[in-house]
C-alpha cells in the first residue's frame, strides 16, 4: 500500500464532516510525525480510538458537543442496539431451555418456571415498546421518503431485506427438513443439519445486525420533532428496563436449573452427574450482560439530555 494509500485508511476512522473539513491538516500532521516511516501497529491503534472518540462525539454518544435532542436520539438509538444482542441472546436462550421443566424434579420447578415466565413476559413488554416506537416515527419516515431521502439509505436497506429473505427461506426449509428427522438427528445425530443449522443461526444473526444498521441509519436522518423524541425516549427507557429484566430472570433460570437438573443443561440422561457450566450458556450470559450495560448507558445518556433541556428552560 503507498504511503497515500496508508493516510487514507487511517482517515477513514473520522467522521465524514471532519474528514472534509480537516483531511489536508491530518495528513500534514502524519507526514511530520511519522518522517517517511510506516506507521506501527500502536500508531495506528491511537488514530483508530481517536477517530472513534470523534465518531461517538459527532453521534452525540458522548460529550456535549451535540444538541440535547441529538443526546436524546443517539441514547435511545443505543438502547435499540442493545435489545437488538438481546435478541439474539434470548433466541438462543429460548432454544437451550426447550422442555426444561420436564427434567426437573416436581418440587423444585417453580422457581425456574416462575424466572422463564419473567423473561418471556419482559420480552413481550419490550417488544411492544419497540412496535409503538417505530410507529411513532412512520409520518416522519414517509416524509423522509418524499423528499428523497431513500437514495441515501437504499444500500442498506435492499441489503438488510435481501438477508432478511434469505433467512426467511432457509428457516423454513429447515423447518421441512425437521419433521422428516428423529429427535436424535435433530438434536446433533446428522451432522449434515447441524451444520446447515449452525449456518442459519450465524445468518440469521447477520440479519438481525443488518437490520439494527439500518434502522439506525434510518433514524439518524429523520426529523423528529421535540414530542415525539420526547416519547422514543420513553419507550426506550421502558425497553431498557426490560432487557435488565430479562437478564436478571434469565440468571435465576440458571441458577435454578443448574442447581436442581445440571444434567439438563449439559444434554446428559437424567440423574446424571454434570456441570451446569456451558459454553453456549456462558455466550448467552455475556451476550446478556453486554446488552444490559448497553442498555444502561443508552438510558444515561437520555437522562443526561434531559437534565441539559431542563437547565435550559430554568435558563430562559
Amino acid at each position: 500500500m503507498s504511503r497515500r494509500g496508508e493516510f487514507d485508511s487511517l482517515l477513514r476512522w473520522y467522521p465524514r464532516a471532519w474528514r472534509e473539513r480537516y483531511a489536508q491538516e491530518f495528513v500534514s500532521y502524519l507526514e511530520d510525525t511519522l518522517c517517511g516511516a510506516a506507521p506501527t501497529r500502536r500508531f495506528r491503534a491511537s488514530i483508530a480510538l481517536a477517530g472513534l472518540r470523534e465518531r461517538s462525539h459527532d453521534l452525540g454518544l458522548v460529550g456535549t458537543r451535540r444538541s440535547a435532542s441529538d443526546q436524546t436520539r443517539a441514547g435511545s438509538l443505543v438502547v435499540l442496539g442493545s435489545w437488538s444482542l438481546m435478541v439474539v441472546a434470548g433466541s438462543v436462550l429460548v432454544k437451550t431451555a426447550e422442555h426444561f421443566a420436564a427434567a426437573m424434579p416436581p418440587s423444585a420447578r417453580s422457581g425456574a418456571q416462575l424466572a422463564y415466565d419473567a423473561i418471556a413476559a419482559a420480552a413481550v413488554i419490550a417488544a411492544a415498546f419497540f412496535v409503538a416506537g417505530a410507529l411513532i416515527v412512520v409520518p416522519s419516515f414517509f416524509r423522509f421518503i418524499r423528499s428523497g431521502g431513500w437514495v441515501g439509505v437504499r444500500t442498506n436497506v435492499l441489503r438488510s431485506l435481501f438477508a432478511l429473505a434469505l433467512t426467511t427461506t432457509g428457516l423454513l426449509a429447515l423447518a421441512s427438513w425437521a419433521h422428516h428427522l428423529t429427535a436424535h438427528q435433530r438434536n446433533g445425530g446428522d451432522p449434515w443439519y447441524s451444520g446447515i443449522v449452525l449456518t442459519f443461526a450465524l445468518i440469521a444473526v447477520a440479519t438481525v445486525a443488518l437490520w439494527t444498521l439500518s434502522v439506525f441509519d434510518v433514524v439518524r436522518r429523520l426529523e423528529l420533532t421535540s414530542r415525539v423524541l420526547r416519547i422514543e425516549s420513553t419507550f426506550a427507557q421502558g425497553v431498557a428496563a426490560m432487557v435488565i429484566a430479562i437478564s436478571v430472570a434469565a440468571g435465576v433460570w440458571w441458577h435454578q436449573v443448574g442447581e436442581h437438573a445440571p444434567w439438563f443443561l449439559q444434554g446428559s440422561p437424567h440423574g446424571a452427574s454434570a456441570s451446569p457450566i456451558t459454553l453456549p450458556l456462558i455466550l448467552v450470559g455475556s451476550a446478556m450482560a453486554v446488552s444490559s450495560l448497553l442498555a444502561m448507558l443508552g438510558v444515561l445518556r437520555i437522562v443526561s439530555a434531559q437534565h441539559r433541556l431542563e437547565a435550559a428552560a430554568r435558563a430562559h
